[in-house]
């Protein structure tokens, strides 16, 4: 927040004004150049078979988006986000640079998971070592009462039922928290970058001729469907 007053003779107040003015010059061209990135781009069948999928995932991309393929924004990618292996797809869909990006931005995505999860780790391994400190005592005890063998380890049972239950709930809870946002996180990132790597990714891929497999591989499945 700048404090000046206008046409004050000060030089102060001449500064801050210019200070004001460059920030909000600075803000709006920023403004207008992230409202001018694509916020979609087009995926083809053709771009998938470069990548030498699965026939699952052949099959499935073909019956869902046809040859023409699928205009991928965030929010599409994201409401997919169980049908497809986006590791592959970070793998083969981006260019060089994107790629690692794509990497960097995966592992940030893991250490945030990491960083999440290990209370809960903490609190399970806590659990299972006062669940063998349980176990010890309760063995020692039994003994002391001249239980069988049998008979001594269903009291050892006993004794540490539960012990590790309420841990491993919340650890199990927990994660399943930490591993939508870290599976939100890649996916976002894939999407973000797919959508803006059109000229490199067009660039590094001009040469490229399609494995004549999949046309082979389309007419004998036409001609056994006939």
């Amino acid at each position: 927040m700048y404090n000046y007053l206008e046409n004050c003779p000060c030089g102060a107040c001449q500064a801050e004004m210019v200070l004001e003015r460059a920030d909000k010059a600075r803000a709006e061209a920023a403004a207008a150049e992230e409202a001018s990135k694509p916020t979609s781009r087009l995926l083809t069948l053709d771009m998938v078979l470069e990548g030498s999928p699965c026939d699952e995932y052949r099959n499935r991309f073909t019956n869902r988006y046809g040859e023409e393929g699928v205009e991928v924004t965030v929010e599409k990618a994201l409401s997919e986000s169980s049908d497809w292996d986006w590791e592959w797809a970070g793998a083969v869909l981006l260019s060089r640079k994107a790629k690692a990006e794509f990497s960097k931005r995966s592992r940030e995505a893991d250490k945030a998971y990491d960083v999440s999860m290990k209370p809960y780790w903490d609190l399970v391994n806590a659990a299972w070592d006062k669940y063998y400190d349980v176990r010890d005592a309760a063995s020692r005890e039994a003994s002391a009462k001249g239980l069988s063998y049998g008979a001594r380890f269903e009291y050892m049972d006993k004794a540490s039922e539960g012990v590790t239950t309420i841990p491993q709930a919340a650890q199990s809870a927990a994660h399943l928290i930490a591993e939508k946002i870290r599976s939100d996180a890649r996916i976002t990132a894939f999407a973000e970058l797919f959508i803006q790597d059109e000229a490199a990714y067009n660039e590094e891929h001009k040469n490229d001729v399609l494995d004549p497999f999949y046309d082979e591989y389309e007419d004998d499945n036409d001609n056994y469907e006939d």
